[in-house]
C-alpha cells in the first residue's frame, strides 16, 4: 500500500466494486467522467478484470482513510494512471473522492494526489502526467492548478452533455516541475461553494441539492414524447381516428400514464386538433412542432431530440426520454416498465421492444416472374427451422433512450437493446388493412 498522511492507496479488490459502482453511477459525479453512462455490476466487473487486473497500461488504486497508528479505515474513492505510454513515459492521471459527496475536498484528495504523483514519478519513472478536465468542472480545474499542473490548452466543444457542447481543458505536470505538497494544495484558494472539510463537511456547491444542475435531475427524470403530426396520408387523420370508440392516440397516452414512470407525458404535434384531443386525455402540449420536423421525410430521432432540447434549454433536462408512437392500441404499461428496467440495468443508450419472426427469415425465398422459387440463403434449404438462429424485428411501439443519445443523433436500432414482447400484441398500422387487422386483434384480446 502507498501511504500518505491521511490516506492510503491500495489495490482495488472485488469487494470494492459495489461501492465504486454506486459512486460511479451517482449522476452528480457521473457528469464529470468520460464514460457518462450508467453501468451495471457486470460491466463493472468486466472493467475490473480487463483494466485493473490485466491491463499493463493501467494502475488503479482504492483511496482509503488512514487512522491512528496507520489503521486502514473506510473506502473514500479511487485514483489511478491510465493510458500509460511506457516508451514516452506519460500517463493520464484521474482522481475522485466519493465518500460524503466530497468529490474534490481539502484533506483526502490533496493527500491522495500527492502520493500518486510521487509513485508515478519516483517508482514508475514516468516523465509526464496529464489530465482532461471538462470546462464545467471548475473544482477539479482549481485543484489541478493548485497541484502545479500547467494548462496546456483547450480543445473546443469535445464533449456533449446535458444538452450542450463543452470544452476539454488539458493539464500536465512534468517530473522536472516543482513537486506539489498536500498542505499547499489543501490551503489553495477556493470559492466558498467549493470549500469542504472532511467527514461530515458540507458538500461543495456543485454537488449540493440546491444547485441548478441537480434540481434539473430531481424535477425531470423520465419524459414521454408521443410524436403525432397531422399529415398522415394512407390513413387520413389516423392519429385521432376512432379505434374501439376512442381516438387512436389516447391509447398511447393512457399506457404512459398508467406506467407511472414519467414526470410528464407530452405530444409533439403541428396539428391543433391533435393537440386538443391529446390535452383532453391527459397529455401536455408544451410547444408546437416546427414545420421542418413535420413533413413526410422527417425521421424519429430529430423529433424526439427537439423535444428533449426544449426541456434542456428551460433547465429541466430529463435523464431519459421515451418515444411512444401514437398508433399503439395494444401497448401495455407493463411493457414500458419492463423495457425501462432493462434500460436501467444494462446502461444502454436505447431499449425498444422486438418480436421474434414467426417463420425464420433464414428460409426466405424470392419469387421470380418466370422460374422456380429461390432461397435467399440456399445454404439453409435443408436446415431444420429449430436449428436456425432466432431473428427479431422492431415492434414499432416505443423507444427508451438517454437524452444524450437522442440529442447526439444516435440511431435507435443499431445502438439499442431488444426487449422481447409477445407477437400477437404487435401490429404496424400503415394501411386500412392494417387498421382492420388491429381491430380484430383488439376484440380478440
Amino acid at each position: 500500500m502507498l501511504s500518505g498522511t491521511s490516506v492510503g492507496l491500495r489495490a482495488i479488490g472485488s469487494h470494492d466494486l459495489p461501492q465504486l459502482l454506486a459512486w460511479r453511477n451517482d449522476p452528480r459525479l457521473r457528469r464529470y467522467f468520460r464514460e457518462h453512462r450508467e453501468l451495471n455490476l457486470t460491466q463493472q466487473r468486466q472493467w475490473f478484470e480487463s483494466k485493473v487486473n490485466n491491463d499493463p497500461t493501467t494502475r488503479m488504486f482504492a483511496i482509503v482513510e488512514r487512522g491512528r497508528e496507520g489503521h486502514v479505515g473506510r473506502l473514500l474513492g479511487a485514483c489511478g494512471l491510465c493510458y500509460i505510454d511506457w516508451v514516452n513515459r506519460t500517463a493520464d492521471f484521474s482522481i475522485y473522492i466519493g465518500a460524503d459527496d466530497l468529490y474534490i475536498d481539502e484533506r483526502f484528495a490533496p493527500d491522495a494526489a500527492v502520493t500518486m504523483i510521487g509513485y508515478a514519478f519516483d517508482e514508475l519513472g514516468l516523465h509526464r502526467l496529464w489530465s482532461e478536465i471538462y470546462g464545467f468542472d471548475a473544482p477539479k480545474q482549481r485543484f489541478f492548478e493548485a497541484l502545479g499542473f500547467n494548462l496546456d490548452g483547450v480543445h473546443r466543444q469535445t464533449h456533449w452533455a446535458e444538452g450542450a457542447w463543452h470544452d476539454s481543458h488539458y493539464y500536465s505536470l512534468l517530473a522536472t516541475d516543482p513537486r506539489p505538497k498536500a498542505t499547499a494544495v489543501a490551503t489553495a484558494p477556493t470559492t466558498a461553494g467549493d470549500r469542504t472539510g472532511h467527514r461530515n463537511a458540507r458538500a461543495p456547491e456543485h454537488l449540493n441539492a440546491e444547485h441548478p444542475d441537480t434540481r434539473k435531475r430531481q424535477t425531470m427524470k423520465n419524459l414521454a414524447v408521443i410524436p403525432a403530426r397531422g399529415g398522415s396520408k394512407r390513413i387520413p387523420r389516423k392519429n385521432i381516428k376512432l379505434f374501439g370508440g376512442k381516438p387512436m392516440i389516447t391509447y398511447a397516452i393512457a399506457a404512459a400514464r398508467e406506467s407511472e414512470l414519467f414526470d410528464e407525458v407530452i405530444v409533439s404535434t403541428d396539428d391543433d386538433e391533435i393537440a386538443e384531443v391529446a390535452q383532453a386525455h391527459g397529455a401536455t402540449i408544451p410547444f408546437r412542432r416546427p414545420p421542418e420536423l413535420a413533413d413526410d421525410q422527417t425521421t424519429t430521432v430529430p423529433v424526439i431530440a427537439h423535444a428533449a432540447q426544449w426541456y434542456v434549454e428551460r433547465g429541466r433536462a430529463p435523464e431519459a426520454v421515451c418515444c411512444i408512437y401514437p398508433c399503439v392500441p395494444l401497448l401495455r404499461a407493463e411493457d414500458l416498465s419492463g423495457a425501462h428496467a432493462m434500460f436501467a440495468e444494462r446502461g444502454a443508450e436505447y431499449v425498444y421492444p422486438v418480436v421474434q419472426f414467426h417463420s425464420s427469415p433464414w428460409r426466405g425465398m424470392r419469387r421470380p416472374e418466370n422460374g422456380p422459387m429461390q432461397f435467399v440463403h440456399p445454404e439453409y434449404e435443408l436446415t431444420r427451422t429449430q436449428d436456425l438462429e432466432r431473428m427479431y424485428f422492431d415492434a414499432g411501439q416505443f423507444y427508451w433512450g438517454r437524452t444524450s443519445a437522442w440529442c447526439a443523433g444516435l440511431r435507435m436500432h443499431s445502438n439499442g437493446h431488444g426487449y422481447v414482447v409477445e407477437g400477437h400484441r404487435v401490429v404496424d398500422i400503415d394501411t386500412p388493412e392494417d387498421w382492420k387487422r388491429a381491430e380484430l386483434i383488439a376484440r380478440a384480446l
